[in-house]
Formats: C-alpha cells, structure tokens, sequence
C-alpha cells in the first residue's frame, strides 16, 4: 500500500501497466518528495498498452528527485496532491498504516476548497519509527558498544493555492513545512562534548532539522501569441547541531558538538514565450539564484535558457542552450546544450537527447539523496557540459513491450555523500572495511569532482493476460573512481528491478516485486530485496492493505554504517471522504 498519492487506490483506470512517455516524471507543486523511492505498490490493473516515446530514469540531473536510490531505512510515501492527476470526487482522505518496530504513517489531505477558480489543497504527512536496534546483531558479534535503537519523526504540513483572475491569468501559491528529529543510530554511544564542554552524556548523536519552503507564481492569460510568467520561492534548510568525532575512550567515542548549518536558497525567475502556430513556438526562461550560508559566503547563479519547440501529431523536438553564469568564491561561464527529440511510428517510439546545464547541490538536495547525510556541507554547482541519451521502445503484438536506452555524461564539480555515520566512527578501527580507494575522500562530504562515465539499460514487460502482467528492468553504470555517472551515493554499478502485478478480482490488487542495487562501494555488499504488497478496496470509500518488506529477512546496509531493517511488515486502512 505504498502510495505515490494518497489517493492512488482508488485510481485503477489511470493508465496501461507499462505505458511510458518521454517526460514521465510527475511535477509536485512544493517539491516535496520522498527520501526514499521504494517499490511502488499502486494498485494498477494491467490493461491494454498504449505505445508511447520511452522515457528514461537516467535523463534525469537528480535536482531534488531521489531516483533509483537503495530503499531507505524507514519508507516515507509522497505526498503530492493527486500527483496521479486522474479523476477523483472524494473532498479529502485519510491513509494510516502500522508495522514492526513501531513504524508508522499518516497521511491526511482535504480540499478546503475547490471551485471552478479557487482550489486551496491541506495536506498532512507523519512518519516514524522508533524500536528497531540496528547494531544488536553486530554487538553480540564483538562490536565494543551496543547503539541506541533508531528512532526518526517527521511531520510535513503544506498547503497548496491556485486562484484563476478571469481574462487576466492565474495565481498559484505553495507553503510548507517539515520538522525532523532523529538520531545517527550508526554511530557508537560516546560522549557528546559542547563548544563550552557544558553537556555530556552517553548516546547516540541526535538532530533536529527545519524544512520550510514557500512559492508563489503567476502564468498570464494574454489572448495573444505572446505568452509570459513569473515565478519566486523560497526555502530555509537547516540543522541543529555538527558533530565531529574527537577520540575514542575507554567507553565510546566523544563527539565535538557545535551549531548547526542553515542554508537559504532564493529563485526568482520568469519565461516568455511566441506562438508563431499551433505546433511551433519560441521559448526563453530567466533565473537567478543565490545560496545564503552562515558559515561561508553566498552562492549565485544567473542562467537562460532560450529554445525552440515544435510539436506535432508523432514528432516533438526542442532545441536550446543553457547559458549560465555562476559565482562561489570565483565567476564562471557555463554554456550547455538542450536538444531534445521524440517520435513515434506504429508500435515503435524513439528520443534522442543532447543536453547538459547546471545543477544546484544545496544541503536539502543532499538530504533528499540520503538522509543521514553530512549536516555541515556546504550547497555548489555540479556543471554538465554534455550529456548524450538514445531510448527505442518497441511494442510488438500489443503485449509485450521491450526497450533499450544508453547515456553517457560528464559532469564537473560533482558532489558526494552520504558517509556521515562512518565519519562518526573515524576513531572505531572496525570503519576501515568501509573505506573506499576512489577520490571522493574518506567520508565523501565536502568533495566534489569530476566524473564521466556512460549508462546501458534494458527493459521488457507482458501483459499475460487482463489478469496479469509482469515487467523489468536493468542498467549498467561502471563506476570507479572518476569514471561513472551518479545514480545514488553508493554508486551502484548494476541496477535491476522486476514487478508482477496481478488483479485477480475488482476489489484486489497484488504486487511483487524485486529490487537489486549490486557492485555498489566497497565493503557495502549488494542490496537484493523481495517485496510483497497488497490493497483490498471494501467500497468506495474504505481500502486495507499490507505490506511485507524484504522477504528474504536480508540485513543490508544503505550506506557504510547505515544498515536497512531485515523482515517487516506494515498494514493499514485508507479512508476517502
């Protein structure tokens, strides 16, 4: 029952099992997205498939999106507005589930209001955990010091406003915010030691983060060829506390604790565009950016996009650049293409893409990419001055669908990450398993490089019959050192999923499904997960479902020092009004 919205049970004729189009990914206002992309346990009928161009989980620059990155260890549902964007009469809904070790997520939405000009959208999203103890096994294997169980609570309220001026335009408002509070549950017990040397005691380091982000846009309605649009946001992200590891004594570590790092990012920005007929046009965008940080200076981007779209019935193309200035310390040009390309043809579909640009790094997108990330990083600007990406996607006979995608990038002042709870344990000589011969440092916070590498993906699916459907994919990435692409933080080299979906009946949807992240950094092993989910829907308005999570009962680890919970289990109850 993990959903992508809330609402998502209820939504079963949205679209085909494994139809795909070349822009795939769904926009949520706010941007608010989960930690973790899990497998995802829709409840989808297998129906006829509809060709469309391929689309590609590597065309993506990770801004904010957490793409085919290992589950986490507490899963954390989206919660989008009806990100599904099918049709829905309920005004609200309400989705809890419970599971072992007290895991747990609330979900709660209403539309306050909803008219043909006015819509205000509520949204309220809790998780948490709170029992499990990850370092037990290891302990009782010799570890010198048994951790803290994990315990992590986040609670996300936002509100979402759209108001249509007839004749004039649209306005279009978003406000959120996030509270966290968890513990590096990696890290051995120590002594926590202040700037004052004013507190101590003997526990796993805790943290409290501030999320709060704010957006307002407007699109005008002209009338005419001409069309244009202004958007701002805002979003302060910040951590309570830095710790640093300072020695090792003869009953745990002591911890450096001082202020936390607090990040402000600002985007202003706007775009223009003509209309020279129904199928072509000419776009450009304007954006400036800055990064405010309390410990060092500013970050500031300035950046164009101008570009030329022209559609039809089977073809789309854009074509543009990226030119963009930015400064950290020193100014820099930077210059990239945007070529994209789509068509189709009876049962087959092909994109073709030349692009590259800037990218932000700031702390919440490190923090969206692992949770226990770093909390004393500083944002930058990862440039990509080329990438190139060719997706075939055939459709033979209706039921099967079978696709082939490539990419390769080079990308400049990438950014690492992800080792916080190893660096916690520098002084614990058991952490030298973890460390890695590559260039991004010991922990791989605060380190940037350069890196290129290419990507080769397959993926195939059948619909057996109206009853059931199966579906796969996999990539290809090497990566070593400076030669790969980033595709999570633990740079995994092989990635694979496989789902089966069945509905046996009207009421019942039932999902399995497999997850592989192998050849990852060293010391941390593959990550091989079997999931098993299920929603049975009583009426329009009530649903239950369950999960069953790592079947196999593996014991795994995200990254080094941060292990994944082995066997669990989850069920709950969703109510729409």
């Amino acid at each position: 029952m993990r959903y992508i919205t809330a609402v998502a049970a209820t939504l079963l004729s949205a679209s085909g099992l494994f139809a795909q189009s070349i822009e795939e990914s769904l926009t949520v206002e706010g941007r608010y997205t989960p930690e973790v992309i899990a497998a995802d346990r829709l409840p989808v009928g297998p129906a006829a498939v509809a060709i469309a161009p391929p689309a590609t989980e590597l065309d993506n620059d990770l801004s904010g999106v957490a793409v085919n990155f290992p589950p986490d260890a507490l899963s954390m549902p989206a919660t989008g507005w009806r990100t599904s964007k099918a049709f829905d009469s309920s005004r609200g809904y309400i989705d809890l589930m419970l599971g072992s070790w007290l895991n747990s997520s609330l979900s709660a939405g209403v539309a306050a209001i909803n008219n043909t000009d006015t819509k205000l959208n509520i949204r309220l999203q809790h998780n948490s955990t709170s029992l499990w103890q990850a370092w037990k096994a290891d302990y009782e294997n010799g570890y010198p010091y048994a951790a803290d169980k994990r315990f992590r609570y986040d609670e996300t309220l936002g509100a979402e406003f759209t108001h249509r001026f007839a004749g004039a335009g649209t306005l279009n408002a978003d406000l959120q915010y996030h509270l966290g509070y968890f513990n590096y549950y990696g890290a051995r017990k120590g002594y926590l030691k202040t700037e004052n040397n004013g507190e101590t005691g003997l526990s796993a380091p805790t943290q409290t983060l501030n999320d709060i982000y704010a957006r307002v846009g407007w699109t005008a309605a002209t009338g005419t060829p001409f069309s244009y649009g202004i958007d701002a946001d805002v979003r302060y992200f910040g951590y309570r506390a830095n710790y640093r590891p300072t020695a090792l004594t003869a009953i745990g570590h002591e911890f450096h604790k001082s202020k936390g790092t607090r990040e402000t990012e600002i985007n202003v920005g706007g775009n223009i565009g003509y209309a020279f007929s129904g199928s072509s046009r000419l776009t450009a965008e304007l954006e400036y950016s800055v990064v405010t940080r309390n410990y060092v200076g500013n970050l500031n981007r300035v950046r164009v996009t101008p570009g030329y779209e022209y559609t039809s019935d089977n073809i789309t193309l854009h074509a543009g650049a990226e030119l963009a200035v930015v400064s950290a310390g020193e100014t820099r040009f930077r210059i990239a293409p945007d070529v994209r390309f789509t068509a189709r043809s009876g049962n087959v579909a092909f994109s073709a893409k030349i692009g590259g640009g800037t990218h932000l790094r700031t702390m919440a997108w490190r923090h969206q990419m692992n949770y226990y990330d770093c909390p004393e990083t500083y944002s930058n600007v990862a440039y990509t001055p080329l990438e190139a990406m060719l997706a075939l996607q055939f459709n033979p006979g209706g039921k099967w669908t079978i696709g082939i995608e490539g990419l390769w990038r080079t990308t400049l002042d990438e950014t690492f990450g992800g080792r916080y709870m190893e660096y916690l344990n520098v002084a614990d000589p058991l952490s030298s398993a973890f460390w890695w011969s590559g260039t991004s440092g010991f922990h791989g916070e605060g380190t940037t490089h350069r890196i290129h590498g290419f990507s080769i993906g397959v993926n195939a699916g059948y619909e057996f019959c109206k009853y059931f459907g199966v579906k796969g994919k996999a990539n290809w990435q090497p990566q070593h050192g400076n030669s790969g692409i980033l595709n999570g933080f633990d740079r995994a080299a092989i990635t694979g999923t496989l789902t089966a979906v069945s509905h046996p009946i009207d009421a019942l949807d039932i999902c399995l499904d497999y997850n592989l992240r192998a050849k990852r950094l060293t010391g941390l092993g593959l990550i091989s997960r079997l999931n098993l989910g299920a929603d049975y829907r009583i009426n329009e308005k009530w649903s239950v479902g369950i999960e069953l999570n790592n079947l196999l009962n593996r014991h795994e680890y995200a990254m080094p020092y941060q292990p994944i919970e082995g066997f669990t289990a989850m069920g709950g109850v969703q109510i729409l009004f």
